[in-house]
């Protein structure tokens, strides 16, 4: 089966963090809020992103999305989630191959 590389920076804002792929998800360069940039598909995608617990905003640029975490969360209850849906949305199974920054 092929696979999603995956790699998660972690941010000197602790409330951030950024999901690194291999395949390219977005055809924008950067969206952080101006739906008109995005695809009916697109825009499909941040949404089920946004329905992940924990997840207060997200960034998106052709290989990655920033996820902004609500207060009360850990990124260990948000990032496998994050994961699979972006895993289930390339057809792919997600592997993360590292972690880049420090984690909180």
């Amino acid at each position: 089966m092929n696979e999603l590389r995956c790699a998660w920076e972690h941010h000197p804002n602790k409330s951030l963090a950024t999901l690194h792929i291999s395949e390219r998800l977005f055809t924008c360069d950067r969206y952080g809020g101006d739906s008109d940039k995005l695809s009916k598909a697109e825009r499909a995608l941040v949404e089920a992103l946004s329905q992940v617990p924990g997840v207060k905003d997200i960034g998106v640029g052709p290989y990655e999305v920033s996820v902004r975490r609500g207060a009360v969360f850990a990124w260990k209850e948000i990032q496998p989630r994050v994961e699979v849906v972006v895993a289930r949305w390339t057809g792919l199974e997600a592997v993360k191959t590292e972690l880049l920054g420090p984690e909180s």
